[in-house]
């Protein structure tokens, strides 16, 4: 659901930064990692000041 909404930023400037299918994967899987945790950071703080 997340990655899904990454995947044509990737694919778009595909010609004119010349970004090869791995560079693209890898892209996807660290702003999937990033956003995931930064979500459940969000929800440890909001917890935590509650």
């Amino acid at each position: 659901m997340i990655s899904g909404t990454y995947i044509p930023i990737v694919i778009m400037p595909h010609d004119i930064a010349g970004i090869t299918i791995a560079e693209g994967l890898i892209l996807i899987l660290l702003l999937t990692v990033i956003t995931v945790l930064f979500m459940k950071f969000i929800i440890w703080y909001i917890h935590h000041i509650i």
